[in-house]
């Protein structure tokens, strides 16, 4: 019995080594095919990831459908920079719901609440998740999708221009994760839950007053009343012209930067835009000579100013 449980062990011994052999001594054309592939990969999961991140990058409207189970989830809204507001419902729950700051609201009942994705695996509803998953995963690519798989896994994009409009997760069993997105950079910006507001006045004005001053250091700058005049924060009880308070940016509701969407025939290096209560908004604007100007305005009018200087395009 000992001598046939040797020459088993033996036997076992010599087929690995031949199976390692034959991984070792690959042919070269198997060798060049596999690392091709591998390039290959690598380039058409970076160009899907890019759309990804440009896709983080804007602000959207989103519907998921998804399947666990037999069971049926439901989640849809907008996004505007990092808050997102929605609504859940599946067969017997229906949340209205705001995350902010890692936080998570009930509208309708003004708590916080902890159990909004318990029931579904969030990460394959986090576009940032999937930059790093197609990594392990074999896709092919053309103009408007991308199919990549892995094992029973297989998860289906869709593109627009340069945003991802459609992801389909299937594991080739009973879950099935459908998320559609659309409406980008077409989103008002969301009041937060969690923000002190500001006592800021002004009022309108049917005209645009520009007015030149200089900061401590005798640097000029420009700033522009576009279509408002009188706007004030009150600070520690007394109203001050806003332009004269250097924290009322610290204290803005959003602050969003849109450097990356400069128009290129613009010589402008920097755009900021902060966003207050009542309306009220600033937008900063750094020219090539280092030279900054302010425009003070209304919701009304942002896009009017914006639009000169930057494209989503």
């Amino acid at each position: 019995m000992k001598k046939i449980l040797i020459l088993f062990l033996i036997f076992i011994i010599i087929l690995s080594g031949c199976n390692k052999e034959e991984s070792i001594f690959k042919s070269q054309e198997e060798i060049d095919a596999l690392k091709i592939e591998k390039e290959r990969n690598k380039k058409v999961t970076d160009e899907i990831s890019n759309i990804i991140k440009n896709t983080i990058n804007f602000n959207y409207s989103f519907i998921y459908n998804i399947l666990t189970d037999d069971i049926k989830y439901n989640y849809e809204g907008q996004k505007f920079d990092t808050v997102i507001k929605g609504k859940y419902y599946t067969a017997n729950k229906n949340i209205n719901y705001q995350i902010e700051d890692n936080k998570i609201f009930d509208l309708d009942n003004n708590i916080i609440i902890y159990d909004l994705y318990k029931n579904i695996d969030y990460s394959l509803i986090d576009l940032n998740s999937y930059i790093d998953k197609i990594r392990t995963y074999t896709c092919t690519l053309n103009k408007s999708s991308a199919i990549c798989q892995k094992g029973n896994n297989t998860i289906t994009f869709v593109f627009e221009k340069n945003y991802i409009t459609k992801i389909e997760f299937n594991n080739g069993a009973n879950i099935e994760y459908i998320l559609n997105y659309n409406d980008f950079n077409n989103i008002n910006y969301i009041e937060k839950v969690d923000y002190e507001e500001n006592k800021i006045e002004y009022q309108k004005s049917s005209t645009i007053d520009e007015q030149t001053l200089h900061d401590e250091l005798g640097q000029i700058y420009y700033v522009y009343n576009y279509y408002i005049k009188n706007a004030t924060m009150e600070i520690n009880g007394e109203k001050k012209n806003i332009i004269d308070i250097p924290e009322a940016f610290e204290k803005a509701m959003y602050n969003l930067n849109y450097d990356n969407y400069i128009l290129e025939n613009i010589n402008i290096k920097q755009i900021n835009h902060y966003i207050f209560d009542n309306n009220f908004n600033i937008i900063t604007i750094k020219d090539d000579e280092d030279i900054w100007n302010y425009y003070l305005t209304s919701d009304e009018y942002v896009n009017n100013i914006l639009n000169e200087y930057i494209s989503f395009d």
